[in-house]
């Protein structure tokens, strides 16, 4: 089963938060902006699949590239830890 665009963000954003203590502060200020992002389409995004469900979840309010660059940029923080 595929992981849906928010179950993904999350996993990652959980895997990286668990390990954050050990960041430098290069990565600090990396996490600190994606978390910014991430928090503003959060809620968003949430209030679309309670409503439209998981098939509409390409249709919600957030900027598609953004959303991209988010999972991209968290990947990247787990790939240097």
């Amino acid at each position: 089963m595929d992981k849906s665009l928010l179950e993904e963000l999350k996993t990652l954003r959980d895997e990286i938060k668990v390990q954050s203590h050990l960041l430098g502060m290069e990565l600090k200020d990396e996490w600190e902006s994606v978390e910014k992002t991430f928090s503003k389409y959060e809620s968003q995004l949430e209030d679309v699949l309670a409503d439209f469900g998981k098939f509409n979840e390409d249709f919600w309010v957030g900027n598609k590239e953004e959303v991209d660059q988010m999972i991209a940029t968290y990947s990247a923080l787990k790939n240097k830890m």
